[in-house]
Protein backbone atom coordinates (compact mmCIF):
# COMPACT_ATOMS: atom_id res chain seq x y z
CA UNK A 1 0.00 0.00 0.00
CA UNK A 2 1.34 3.51 -1.37
CA UNK A 3 2.14 6.34 1.73
CA UNK A 4 2.04 3.68 4.48
CA UNK A 5 -1.44 2.99 4.57
CA UNK A 6 -1.94 -0.85 5.12
CA UNK A 7 -4.92 -2.97 3.35
CA UNK A 8 -6.48 -3.19 6.55
CA UNK A 9 -8.12 -1.05 8.74
CA UNK A 10 -5.37 0.97 10.77
CA UNK A 11 -6.46 3.22 13.66
CA UNK A 12 -5.49 6.46 14.76
CA UNK A 13 -5.90 8.01 17.42
CA UNK A 14 -9.56 9.12 18.56
CA UNK A 15 -11.16 12.54 17.80
CA UNK A 16 -13.12 14.29 20.08
CA UNK A 17 -16.62 13.35 19.02
CA UNK A 18 -19.99 14.17 18.94
CA UNK A 19 -23.16 12.00 18.96
CA UNK A 20 -25.84 13.22 16.48
CA UNK A 21 -28.64 11.03 16.52
CA UNK A 22 -30.30 12.43 13.32
CA UNK A 23 -30.16 13.56 10.06
CA UNK A 24 -32.88 14.97 7.78
CA UNK A 25 -30.75 15.07 4.74
CA UNK A 26 -29.74 11.57 4.34
CA UNK A 27 -30.56 9.25 1.99
CA UNK A 28 -31.53 6.09 3.47
CA UNK A 29 -29.68 2.32 2.29
CA UNK A 30 -30.88 -1.27 2.07
CA UNK A 31 -32.07 -2.90 5.39
CA UNK A 32 -29.44 -5.21 5.27
CA UNK A 33 -26.20 -4.01 6.71
CA UNK A 34 -23.22 -3.15 5.11
CA UNK A 35 -19.45 -2.34 6.48
CA UNK A 36 -16.88 -0.90 5.35
CA UNK A 37 -14.05 -2.28 8.19
CA UNK A 38 -15.33 -2.08 11.49
CA UNK A 39 -17.97 0.80 10.27
CA UNK A 40 -21.75 -0.15 9.50
CA UNK A 41 -22.85 2.03 7.09
CA UNK A 42 -26.42 3.89 7.99
CA UNK A 43 -26.96 5.99 4.77
CA UNK A 44 -25.66 7.27 1.89
CA UNK A 45 -24.43 10.86 2.93
CA UNK A 46 -23.51 12.15 -0.71
CA UNK A 47 -21.19 11.65 -3.97
CA UNK A 48 -18.68 14.05 -5.39
CA UNK A 49 -16.69 13.48 -8.63
CA UNK A 50 -14.31 12.22 -6.39
CA UNK A 51 -16.06 10.49 -3.50
CA UNK A 52 -18.73 9.11 -1.94
CA UNK A 53 -19.59 9.76 2.20
CA UNK A 54 -21.29 7.40 4.02
CA UNK A 55 -22.72 8.04 7.27
CA UNK A 56 -21.39 5.18 9.88
CA UNK A 57 -21.06 3.52 13.21
CA UNK A 58 -17.79 2.03 14.09
CA UNK A 59 -19.51 -0.95 15.81
CA UNK A 60 -15.84 -1.76 17.65
CA UNK A 61 -15.72 1.67 18.92
CA UNK A 62 -16.46 2.20 22.97
CA UNK A 63 -18.75 5.36 21.31
CA UNK A 64 -21.17 3.20 19.43
CA UNK A 65 -23.82 5.82 18.99
CA UNK A 66 -21.41 8.11 17.69
CA UNK A 67 -21.83 9.07 13.84
CA UNK A 68 -19.14 8.93 11.29
CA UNK A 69 -18.58 10.31 7.99
CA UNK A 70 -16.70 7.70 5.84
CA UNK A 71 -15.48 9.08 2.71
CA UNK A 72 -14.82 6.58 0.10
CA UNK A 73 -11.97 8.02 -2.65
CA UNK A 74 -12.86 7.04 -6.05
CA UNK A 75 -9.46 6.19 -8.07
CA UNK A 76 -7.39 9.28 -8.14
CA UNK A 77 -4.02 10.82 -8.49
CA UNK A 78 -2.52 9.32 -4.77
CA UNK A 79 -0.20 12.57 -4.54
CA UNK A 80 -2.73 14.95 -4.14
CA UNK A 81 -4.46 12.20 -1.16
CA UNK A 82 -1.72 11.92 0.10
CA UNK A 83 -1.01 15.92 0.79
CA UNK A 84 -4.69 16.49 1.69
CA UNK A 85 -4.15 13.43 4.66
CA UNK A 86 -1.34 14.96 6.01
CA UNK A 87 -2.61 18.69 5.84
CA UNK A 88 -5.84 16.85 7.88
CA UNK A 89 -3.88 15.36 9.97
CA UNK A 90 -1.97 18.12 11.22
CA UNK A 91 -4.75 20.58 11.89
CA UNK A 92 -6.32 20.34 15.34
CA UNK A 93 -8.80 23.55 16.05
CA UNK A 94 -12.20 24.17 17.45
CA UNK A 95 -13.86 25.15 13.44
CA UNK A 96 -12.20 22.81 11.51
CA UNK A 97 -13.43 19.35 10.93
CA UNK A 98 -11.16 16.32 12.76
CA UNK A 99 -10.03 13.19 10.39
CA UNK A 100 -10.34 10.44 12.93
CA UNK A 101 -9.00 7.62 10.81
CA UNK A 102 -7.38 6.46 7.24
CA UNK A 103 -7.41 3.11 5.89
CA UNK A 104 -7.43 0.92 3.09
CA UNK A 105 -10.32 -0.75 2.56
CA UNK A 106 -10.61 -3.62 -0.49
CA UNK A 107 -8.31 -1.66 -2.04
CA UNK A 108 -9.99 1.81 -1.50
CA UNK A 109 -8.56 4.22 0.43
CA UNK A 110 -11.24 5.62 3.08
CA UNK A 111 -10.91 8.92 5.23
CA UNK A 112 -13.08 9.09 8.34
CA UNK A 113 -14.33 12.41 9.61
CA UNK A 114 -16.83 13.70 12.49
CA UNK A 115 -20.18 13.47 11.06
CA UNK A 116 -21.91 16.83 10.26
CA UNK A 117 -25.42 17.08 10.16
CA UNK A 118 -25.48 19.24 7.19
CA UNK A 119 -23.70 22.22 5.35
CA UNK A 120 -24.59 26.24 4.90
CA UNK A 121 -26.28 25.68 1.42
CA UNK A 122 -28.74 23.59 2.64
CA UNK A 123 -29.38 26.26 5.48
CA UNK A 124 -29.57 28.65 3.54
CA UNK A 125 -31.76 26.98 1.25
CA UNK A 126 -34.01 26.51 4.46
CA UNK A 127 -33.92 30.24 5.06
CA UNK A 128 -35.54 31.69 1.59
CA UNK A 129 -35.54 35.35 2.79
CA UNK A 130 -31.94 34.97 4.24
CA UNK A 131 -30.28 33.96 7.80
CA UNK A 132 -30.48 36.22 10.82
CA UNK A 133 -27.63 38.63 11.14
CA UNK A 134 -26.70 36.84 14.40
CA UNK A 135 -26.05 33.62 12.48
CA UNK A 136 -24.66 35.20 9.67
CA UNK A 137 -22.11 37.08 12.50
CA UNK A 138 -21.63 33.92 13.80
CA UNK A 139 -20.92 31.47 10.86
CA UNK A 140 -18.29 34.57 9.84
CA UNK A 141 -16.49 34.82 13.21
CA UNK A 142 -15.68 30.79 12.97
CA UNK A 143 -14.92 30.77 9.27
CA UNK A 144 -12.68 34.21 9.75
CA UNK A 145 -10.68 31.77 12.93
CA UNK A 146 -10.57 28.61 11.31
CA UNK A 147 -8.95 30.37 7.73
CA UNK A 148 -6.93 32.33 10.14
CA UNK A 149 -5.55 29.24 11.56
CA UNK A 150 -4.75 28.09 8.11
CA UNK A 151 -3.32 30.61 7.35
CA UNK A 152 -0.68 30.63 10.11
CA UNK A 153 -0.19 27.08 9.33
CA UNK A 154 0.81 27.80 5.84
CA UNK A 155 -2.67 26.01 4.73
CA UNK A 156 -4.65 27.48 1.67
CA UNK A 157 -8.05 26.77 1.48
CA UNK A 158 -8.63 26.34 -2.26
CA UNK A 159 -12.55 25.72 -2.35
CA UNK A 160 -14.35 27.70 0.19
CA UNK A 161 -18.00 27.63 -0.46
CA UNK A 162 -21.67 27.16 1.04
CA UNK A 163 -21.74 23.30 0.29
CA UNK A 164 -17.65 22.91 1.96
CA UNK A 165 -19.00 24.54 5.06
CA UNK A 166 -20.12 21.69 6.94
CA UNK A 167 -22.33 22.10 10.46
CA UNK A 168 -21.57 19.68 13.09
CA UNK A 169 -23.97 21.53 16.01
CA UNK A 170 -25.62 25.02 16.32
CA UNK A 171 -23.60 27.40 16.08
CA UNK A 172 -20.80 25.44 15.54
CA UNK A 173 -19.39 25.00 11.85
CA UNK A 174 -16.06 23.07 10.55
CA UNK A 175 -14.73 23.41 7.06
CA UNK A 176 -13.06 20.58 4.63
CA UNK A 177 -12.66 20.57 1.32
CA UNK A 178 -15.35 18.11 0.17
CA UNK A 179 -14.74 17.86 -3.88
CA UNK A 180 -12.01 15.40 -3.09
Amino acid sequence: ARAGLPDAPRRLAPAASRVHTSCPFRKSMSKSPVTLGSYRILSVAGEGQFAKVYVAKDDSSKAGDTLWAVKQLKQIEDLYVEREIEILRRVKHQNIITLREVFRFKGRLHLVFEYAQSDLLKLLDHYKSGLPSGVVKTFTRQLLRALAFCHNQAILHRDIKPENLLLCAPNNEKIIPTDT
